[in-house]
């Protein structure tokens, strides 16, 4: 009996561990269709390509991100940050890089009261689904793109 107890006790602290972990991560879900997330392509890691996918879940670490000191970091890997791959521009796509320190503006966002995520470098960059979002859109930085634009906003 003891060691069922045991057991069961072990699964619940398990589970609790797992839940505190996660705490502070999030999913990023487009505006334009709730079904897709903010995923690191094929697994995090160094130059990863950052695009949209229909089937995210919070238990995929590569759907989640953690924000801190201005960076999205990858609840995979969080020395991984979201960046603006050859400096934040319009047309820029965004890839996961293992050098990001907080104080470089290819590397930080803001999110804005309206849903857009903004390059720290230049405020009228902001994310984008490129094309349009749907499963498999690759996220680039868009000029000057509106709060009415739901490729240009985000949820969490």
């Amino acid at each position: 009996m003891k060691s069922v107890v045991a057991r069961s006790l072990c699964g619940v602290l398990a589970v609790l561990a797992v839940s505190t972990a996660n705490a502070s991560s999030f999913m990023i879900i487009s505006d334009r269709d709730a079904a897709l997330s903010i995923n690191a392509w094929g697994s995090a890691k160094h130059g990863t390509i950052v695009r949209l996918h229909q089937g995210c879940q919070v238990d995929n670490p590569d759907c989640m991100w953690i924000y801190r000191n201005g960076m999205l970091l990858s609840a995979r890997d969080p020395q991984l940050a979201l960046n603006a791959w050859g400096g934040a521009k319009h047309g820029t796509a965004l890839r996961l890089h293992n050098a990001c320190t907080p104080s470089n503006p290819d590397c930080t966002w803001t999110f804005s009261s309206d849903g857009r995520i903004l390059s720290k470098r230049d405020s009228n960059l902001a994310i984008n689904a490129w094309g349009v979002a749907q499963h498999g859109t690759v996220l680039k930085l868009y000029a000057n793109c509106p709060a009415d634009n739901p490729d240009c906003t985000w949820s969490r």
